[in-house]
């Protein structure tokens, strides 16, 4: 879901993304999730609309060669086990950082 950051509030810096995630495969899941939270949740066109953030996945995704993307600004890097179960079942073939970018 989109925050506060997305609004671009005088004196913040613009949220830049360098980590991203393939979501395709779990898109669906996501829009039904979203659903349960409709009193956070607005119509089209407002930023917080189920549809807006489809696009959004969508936009984020093609931007570095991927159908659906959702994505993370890294501030500090530190080890992590590469271990399926802590990335919630996700390989991480579907991660992509920096130069690892799959085009």
């Amino acid at each position: 879901m989109l925050s506060s950051t997305e609004w671009q509030t005088p004196g913040m810096l613009p949220f830049i993304p360098s980590v991203f995630v393939e979501i395709s495969e779990h898109l669906k899941i996501k829009q039904k999730v979203l659903e349960a939270y409709r009193d956070e949740m607005h119509q089209q066109p407002r930023s917080r609309s189920i549809q807006n953030l489809i696009n959004l996945a969508s936009v984020r995704g093609s931007s570095v060669g991927l159908e659906s993307a959702k994505v993370y600004k890294v501030n500090e890097s530190v080890p992590l086990s590469l271990e399926a179960s802590v990335w919630g079942g996700l390989s991480m073939d579907s991660v992509y950082v920096g130069a690892t970018l799959p085009y």
